[in-house]
């Protein structure tokens, strides 16, 4: 398995460090183990925004999940995103944006743990567009993520 570190650099995996498995073999792509340097590493997306799941508005960022897809080959397909306790949600690849989803690694500048839905978490900027405040993406909003399967449509 590898890792991608600092600067994208492919280093030996460390299970410890890995915080997403991205996985898109079935649509022709490949496999890849992201660390937070890796995904630090990538082009960050930051918004401010309500969200139905905290008070207030707060500051998010993180890469765009596009990115991320785009970084494994990804360009077609369902993206299925699932959590830590294997809740999932189907994300299609054709509905990611430059700007939207984010994979949240920080929340108001600062990492967060699994007790505040963390350390990763897709979110939309709500309170940028009503295209982006409704049900269905509420329902995509997965927290505490940790491994994408995309799969053919």
């Amino acid at each position: 398995m590898l890792i991608v570190g600092m600067l994208g650099a492919a280093l030996p995996a460390r299970a410890a460090d890995v915080l997403l498995k991205v996985d898109a073999t079935a649509v022709g792509g490949r496999t890849l183990s992201l660390d937070l340097a890796g995904l630090d590493a990538l082009p960050q997306v930051s918004f401010s925004s309500s969200t139905p799941w905290t008070q207030g508005v707060h500051k998010f960022s993180g890469p765009a999940l596009k990115t991320i897809l785009d970084l494994v080959g990804a360009k077609k397909g369902i993206a299925l995103a699932v959590a830590l306790n294997n809740y999932s949600v189907k994300i299609p690849v054709n509905e990611t944006e430059a700007e939207a989803p984010v994979v949240v690694t920080r929340i108001d500048d600062k990492t967060y743990g699994v007790r505040d839905k963390g350390p990763l978490w897709v979110l939309y900027p709500f309170d940028s567009s009503p295209k982006y405040r409704t049900e269905v993406n509420d329902a995509r909003s997965i927290w505490q993520l940790t491994k994408l399967t995309v799969v053919p449509q």
